[in-house]
């Protein structure tokens, strides 16, 4: 069972063709539908946005990457080196007061990275190749966090989460999503949902993996 109903292209194409008439699709594209034309009506252009505005753009998409994150509990976070080589480190990752952050300890070799460039990427864990369950992909930009309000608020939603409070010292660190994807295998395809700040909710994929070419096609 998928989170989100998905559609062979071939409906997907039908429901797309109504998107632009006076009756939009039911469903996930009736969403989708309803999503973009609030952001055009908003002109929205950010290339990265807060987790609350995610969330009002595609909030089936938002509710399931946050019930992933927390029920891993961790993530893998990608960074960037001073030589520009990737650097990845598992991180608690945390969705609070419509803010989704990280807290790190200061002068560690990830926070450095973040000092020279925020880009960062969250990936969560696979257990197993054979059951990989659902899967998320994110991209963001790091914001510290310096109000002593949010700061106390956000160590607040740690100790609640995890049992443990980051220190006063620590690095509170908003992350500003640029895109985020959700991954799900279903009789061995691939469903792929994705959202970018600056496009919105893409309509859903299946890709079926051919595994004597290496190669994945989309599925009509």
């Amino acid at each position: 069972m998928t989170f989100i109903d998905w559609q062979p292209r071939s409906e997907q194409r039908c429901a797309r063709h109504e998107v632009d008439s006076d009756l939009p699709p039911h469903g996930f594209l009736r969403r989708l539908a309803a999503a973009r034309k609030l952001r055009d009506a908003l002109g929205v252009t950010a290339t990265e946005v807060s987790w609350s505005a995610f969330a009002s753009d595609a909030p089936e998409l938002a509710k399931t990457v946050q019930d992933v994150l927390k029920r891993h509990g961790f993530a893998y976070a990608g960074t960037v080196r001073r030589d520009g080589s990737p650097r990845i480190n598992p991180v608690e990752v945390h969705v609070s007061d419509g803010r989704l952050f990280v807290v790190l300890i200061p002068r560690t070799a990830k926070a450095h990275d973040l000092d020279r460039d925020p880009r960062i990427a969250v990936q969560t864990p696979i257990a197993s190749p054979a059951a990989p369950g659902l899967e998320v992909k994110l991209r963001a930009r790091a914001s510290d966090i310096l109000d002593p309000g949010l700061r106390a608020a956000m160590a607040a939603s740690v100790e609640e989460a995890s049992g443990w409070r980051p220190g006063a010292q620590w690095r509170h660190c908003e992350l500003l999503l640029a895109s985020a994807a959700v991954l799900d295998w279903v009789d061995g395809d691939m469903l792929l949902y994705r959202w970018t700040a600056t496009n919105g909710l893409r309509a859903p994929e299946r890709r079926h993996l051919e595994y004597e070419r290496g190669e994945y096609t989309r599925m009509d």
